[in-house]
């Protein structure tokens, strides 16, 4: 990545505000996720920042990446339209991206390429390729890996990422919705009929 990004956390610093420079929720210092100017040569996951389920989730792979071998960029980080021109609004909205290093493994299939000639996987395979990198996660790369099976881990994956915003609402308390606004950007007035 061609710039780097310095965080400098004060230890008495008032709270910060729900969403940091790079558009992620819940920015507390002990929260944040290695963004790839501090790990250049690993795989990256974009990701809906401002989503509470898929941080949730993304969450869930940093703490199982005991090789640190993620990093993780919100879809909202202004970096992303300088290093990842080809992927619209949209298509960043429907689903993860995977970024896998210039390098990677050999035995693998070859992934899509931007028109830079840089690969990425999206969605269900973008995960399927971070299962087979986290040791942990290997049943699921199986599972994922059944032949045939792909057209029927997209359309799950893609069920899930449409009502992402339904599954962040769950367990959240008084207010699902919270102070950002994140259902009522999303669905309307939906938090005054939560």
């Amino acid at each position: 990545m061609p710039e780097t990004l310095s965080q400098t956390v004060e230890p008495n610093a008032p709270a910060q505000p729900l969403l940091n420079q790079s558009g992620q929720l819940n920015s507390r210092p002990d929260l944040r996720f290695p963004h790839p100017t501090e790990r250049p040569d690993s795989i990256v996951v974009i990701f809906d920042g401002q989503c509470r389920f898929c941080t949730s989730q993304v969450r869930t792979l940093q703490r199982l990446d005991f090789a640190k071998r993620l990093s993780f960029i919100s879809r909202h980080d202004p970096h992303i339209r300088q290093w990842y021109p080809d992927l619209t609004y949209d298509q960043l909205m429907e689903q993860i991206y995977v970024m896998p290093p210039e390098s990677h493994g050999a035995g693998t299939k070859e992934p899509a390429r931007d028109a830079a000639g840089k690969p990425h996987y999206a969605g269900a395979e973008g995960f399927r390729y971070i299962a087979w990198r986290l040791p942990i996660l290997w049943p699921f790369a199986l599972l994922l890996s059944i032949p045939f099976s792909m057209p029927l881990w997209k359309a799950l994956y893609a069920f899930i990422a449409r009502q992402r915003y339904r599954f962040g609402k769950l367990g959240a308390g008084d207010d699902p919705c919270g102070p950002d606004g994140t259902c009522e950007l999303h669905f309307g007035n939906a938090k005054k009929k939560s």
